[in-house]
Protein backbone atom coordinates (compact mmCIF):
# COMPACT_ATOMS: atom_id res chain seq x y z
CA UNK A 1 0.00 0.00 0.00
CA UNK A 2 1.41 3.43 -1.02
CA UNK A 3 2.26 6.01 1.65
CA UNK A 4 -0.42 8.67 1.98
CA UNK A 5 0.37 12.35 1.44
CA UNK A 6 0.63 14.69 4.42
CA UNK A 7 -1.24 17.84 3.29
CA UNK A 8 -2.34 21.13 4.93
CA UNK A 9 -5.98 22.10 5.31
CA UNK A 10 -5.56 24.82 2.65
CA UNK A 11 -2.96 25.66 0.00
CA UNK A 12 0.18 27.51 1.16
CA UNK A 13 -0.57 27.02 4.86
CA UNK A 14 1.29 25.35 7.73
CA UNK A 15 4.97 24.60 8.40
CA UNK A 16 7.24 21.79 9.53
CA UNK A 17 8.78 22.86 12.81
CA UNK A 18 9.02 26.38 14.24
CA UNK A 19 11.71 28.97 14.80
CA UNK A 20 12.13 27.70 18.36
CA UNK A 21 11.76 23.99 17.60
CA UNK A 22 13.51 22.91 14.40
CA UNK A 23 13.80 19.42 12.94
CA UNK A 24 17.37 18.11 13.17
CA UNK A 25 17.44 17.03 9.52
CA UNK A 26 15.25 16.70 6.44
CA UNK A 27 15.86 13.82 4.03
CA UNK A 28 13.96 14.08 0.76
CA UNK A 29 14.39 12.97 -2.85
CA UNK A 30 12.88 16.06 -4.53
CA UNK A 31 11.61 19.51 -3.50
CA UNK A 32 8.94 21.29 -5.54
CA UNK A 33 7.63 24.85 -5.49
CA UNK A 34 9.24 28.24 -4.90
CA UNK A 35 12.30 27.42 -2.80
CA UNK A 36 13.38 30.33 -0.59
CA UNK A 37 16.66 30.00 1.30
CA UNK A 38 16.55 32.73 3.94
CA UNK A 39 19.48 31.69 6.12
CA UNK A 40 22.49 29.56 5.24
CA UNK A 41 25.39 30.55 7.46
CA UNK A 42 27.50 27.40 7.50
CA UNK A 43 26.37 24.97 4.81
CA UNK A 44 28.39 21.77 4.75
CA UNK A 45 28.39 18.82 2.43
CA UNK A 46 29.24 15.82 4.61
CA UNK A 47 28.34 13.09 2.12
CA UNK A 48 30.49 14.33 -0.82
CA UNK A 49 27.40 14.88 -2.96
CA UNK A 50 25.86 17.98 -4.48
CA UNK A 51 24.23 20.15 -1.86
CA UNK A 52 21.12 20.89 -3.94
CA UNK A 53 19.80 19.67 -7.28
CA UNK A 54 17.20 22.08 -8.69
CA UNK A 55 15.06 20.98 -11.64
CA UNK A 56 14.26 23.46 -14.40
CA UNK A 57 10.65 23.32 -15.56
CA UNK A 58 11.94 23.23 -19.12
CA UNK A 59 14.49 20.51 -18.53
CA UNK A 60 14.35 17.24 -16.64
CA UNK A 61 18.07 17.45 -15.91
CA UNK A 62 18.83 18.99 -12.49
CA UNK A 63 20.96 22.06 -11.90
CA UNK A 64 23.56 21.02 -9.33
CA UNK A 65 24.35 23.66 -6.73
CA UNK A 66 27.42 23.37 -4.54
CA UNK A 67 28.18 25.06 -1.24
CA UNK A 68 30.66 27.33 -3.06
CA UNK A 69 27.99 28.49 -5.51
CA UNK A 70 25.57 29.34 -2.70
CA UNK A 71 28.22 31.31 -0.86
CA UNK A 72 29.09 33.22 -4.04
CA UNK A 73 25.45 33.98 -4.74
CA UNK A 74 25.70 32.44 -8.21
CA UNK A 75 23.99 29.15 -7.49
CA UNK A 76 20.81 30.12 -9.31
CA UNK A 77 22.66 30.85 -12.54
CA UNK A 78 22.98 34.64 -12.22
CA UNK A 79 26.14 36.69 -11.66
CA UNK A 80 25.69 40.45 -11.18
CA UNK A 81 28.87 42.48 -11.72
CA UNK A 82 29.34 46.06 -10.55
CA UNK A 83 31.76 48.49 -12.23
CA UNK A 84 34.28 48.38 -9.36
CA UNK A 85 34.69 44.64 -10.03
CA UNK A 86 35.61 45.20 -13.68
CA UNK A 87 39.20 45.60 -14.83
CA UNK A 88 39.62 48.49 -17.24
CA UNK A 89 42.32 47.92 -19.82
CA UNK A 90 45.20 50.32 -19.21
CA UNK A 91 46.09 50.17 -22.90
CA UNK A 92 42.75 51.72 -23.87
CA UNK A 93 40.86 54.87 -23.02
CA UNK A 94 38.31 53.45 -20.55
CA UNK A 95 38.00 55.50 -17.38
CA UNK A 96 35.98 55.43 -14.15
CA UNK A 97 33.29 58.00 -13.37
CA UNK A 98 29.73 58.20 -12.05
CA UNK A 99 26.18 58.70 -13.35
CA UNK A 100 23.06 60.31 -11.86
CA UNK A 101 25.08 60.97 -8.71
CA UNK A 102 24.46 57.39 -7.48
CA UNK A 103 26.10 54.91 -9.89
CA UNK A 104 29.80 54.18 -10.23
CA UNK A 105 30.55 53.68 -13.91
CA UNK A 106 33.16 52.56 -16.39
CA UNK A 107 33.13 55.02 -19.29
CA UNK A 108 33.70 54.04 -22.92
CA UNK A 109 34.78 57.24 -24.75
CA UNK A 110 34.08 58.14 -28.35
CA UNK A 111 37.68 59.07 -29.15
CA UNK A 112 39.35 55.64 -29.09
CA UNK A 113 38.51 52.00 -28.44
CA UNK A 114 37.99 51.17 -24.76
CA UNK A 115 37.88 47.71 -23.12
CA UNK A 116 37.02 46.14 -19.79
CA UNK A 117 37.70 42.61 -18.50
CA UNK A 118 35.94 40.27 -16.10
CA UNK A 119 36.74 36.68 -15.12
CA UNK A 120 34.81 34.19 -13.00
CA UNK A 121 34.79 30.54 -12.03
CA UNK A 122 32.30 28.48 -14.05
CA UNK A 123 29.53 27.71 -11.49
CA UNK A 124 28.79 24.04 -10.86
CA UNK A 125 25.10 24.88 -11.27
CA UNK A 126 25.72 25.81 -14.92
CA UNK A 127 25.74 23.47 -17.89
CA UNK A 128 28.23 23.54 -20.76
CA UNK A 129 25.28 22.56 -22.97
CA UNK A 130 23.46 25.86 -22.37
CA UNK A 131 24.19 29.37 -23.67
CA UNK A 132 25.67 32.04 -21.38
CA UNK A 133 23.66 35.28 -21.61
CA UNK A 134 25.05 38.80 -21.18
CA UNK A 135 23.05 41.90 -20.26
CA UNK A 136 24.34 45.44 -19.79
CA UNK A 137 22.96 48.22 -17.61
CA UNK A 138 24.14 51.54 -19.04
CA UNK A 139 23.45 55.15 -19.85
CA UNK A 140 24.65 57.49 -22.60
CA UNK A 141 25.90 61.05 -22.23
CA UNK A 142 25.37 63.67 -24.90
CA UNK A 143 22.43 64.24 -27.24
CA UNK A 144 23.03 62.28 -30.43
CA UNK A 145 20.02 60.05 -31.25
CA UNK A 146 19.61 57.57 -34.09
CA UNK A 147 23.27 56.58 -34.05
CA UNK A 148 25.03 53.25 -33.43
CA UNK A 149 27.36 52.09 -30.64
CA UNK A 150 29.29 48.96 -31.58
CA UNK A 151 30.16 46.64 -28.70
CA UNK A 152 32.48 43.67 -29.26
CA UNK A 153 32.29 40.74 -26.85
CA UNK A 154 35.18 38.28 -26.62
CA UNK A 155 35.21 35.22 -24.36
CA UNK A 156 37.80 32.67 -23.33
CA UNK A 157 36.40 29.36 -22.00
CA UNK A 158 39.28 28.01 -19.95
CA UNK A 159 39.83 24.47 -18.64
CA UNK A 160 42.18 23.55 -15.82
CA UNK A 161 45.71 23.16 -17.18
CA UNK A 162 45.08 25.36 -20.25
CA UNK A 163 47.42 28.07 -21.53
CA UNK A 164 44.94 30.66 -22.88
CA UNK A 165 46.06 32.77 -25.83
CA UNK A 166 45.06 36.44 -25.45
CA UNK A 167 44.90 36.68 -29.25
CA UNK A 168 42.65 33.64 -29.69
CA UNK A 169 39.32 33.92 -27.80
CA UNK A 170 36.81 31.08 -28.12
CA UNK A 171 34.18 33.58 -29.27
CA UNK A 172 34.26 37.10 -30.70
CA UNK A 173 31.02 38.82 -31.75
CA UNK A 174 29.57 42.31 -31.98
CA UNK A 175 26.25 44.01 -31.19
CA UNK A 176 24.96 47.37 -32.39
CA UNK A 177 23.14 49.49 -29.79
CA UNK A 178 20.91 52.19 -31.27
CA UNK A 179 20.88 55.53 -29.44
CA UNK A 180 17.50 57.12 -28.70
CA UNK A 181 15.49 59.00 -26.06
CA UNK A 182 15.25 55.82 -23.96
CA UNK A 183 18.98 55.49 -23.32
CA UNK A 184 20.48 58.97 -23.77
CA UNK A 185 20.70 60.44 -20.28
CA UNK A 186 18.56 57.61 -18.87
CA UNK A 187 19.06 54.28 -17.14
CA UNK A 188 18.83 51.52 -19.79
CA UNK A 189 19.35 47.79 -20.17
CA UNK A 190 20.25 45.73 -23.22
CA UNK A 191 20.82 42.03 -23.91
CA UNK A 192 23.86 41.34 -26.08
CA UNK A 193 22.24 38.78 -28.37
CA UNK A 194 25.32 38.24 -30.51
CA UNK A 195 27.66 38.67 -27.55
CA UNK A 196 26.01 35.88 -25.61
CA UNK A 197 28.16 32.74 -25.60
CA UNK A 198 26.68 29.84 -27.53
CA UNK A 199 26.83 26.41 -25.92
CA UNK A 200 28.46 25.16 -29.13
CA UNK A 201 31.56 27.17 -28.14
CA UNK A 202 31.73 26.00 -24.52
CA UNK A 203 34.06 23.00 -23.98
CA UNK A 204 32.67 20.36 -21.63
CA UNK A 205 35.78 20.76 -19.43
CA UNK A 206 35.34 24.53 -18.87
CA UNK A 207 36.21 25.64 -15.33
CA UNK A 208 36.72 29.40 -15.83
CA UNK A 209 35.43 32.17 -18.11
CA UNK A 210 37.15 35.41 -19.12
CA UNK A 211 35.14 38.18 -20.78
CA UNK A 212 36.36 41.25 -22.64
CA UNK A 213 33.95 44.01 -23.71
CA UNK A 214 35.19 46.63 -26.17
CA UNK A 215 33.58 49.67 -27.72
CA UNK A 216 34.78 49.79 -31.33
CA UNK A 217 34.62 53.53 -32.08
CA UNK A 218 36.11 53.04 -35.54
CA UNK A 219 32.87 51.34 -36.54
CA UNK A 220 30.22 53.24 -34.56
CA UNK A 221 28.67 56.66 -35.08
CA UNK A 222 27.71 57.90 -31.61
CA UNK A 223 29.58 61.03 -30.53
CA UNK A 224 28.95 60.72 -26.78
CA UNK A 225 30.30 58.60 -23.93
CA UNK A 226 28.79 55.18 -23.13
CA UNK A 227 28.70 54.64 -19.35
CA UNK A 228 28.51 51.05 -18.11
CA UNK A 229 26.55 50.73 -14.84
CA UNK A 230 26.64 46.96 -14.46
CA UNK A 231 26.86 43.58 -16.15
CA UNK A 232 24.62 40.53 -15.64
CA UNK A 233 25.83 37.07 -16.65
CA UNK A 234 23.27 34.29 -16.56
CA UNK A 235 22.30 30.91 -17.95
Amino acid sequence: MATKNLVPRSNNEGKLGTGAKKWAAVNAYKLYGNLQIQELNSATNTESTDLLMIYDQSNSEPRKISVADLNLGSGLGIIDVRPHELVDDTDTACDRDSAFGIYATVDFPNTSDGSIWYSFKFPTSWSTEKDINLELAYTLSGSDPDKIIKMITQAWLVSEGDQPDSNAPNTSNSDNITTDSDNIGRYAEVTLNNGSISSSNIPSTTTSVVLKLTRDVSDDTYTGIAQLLGLRISQ
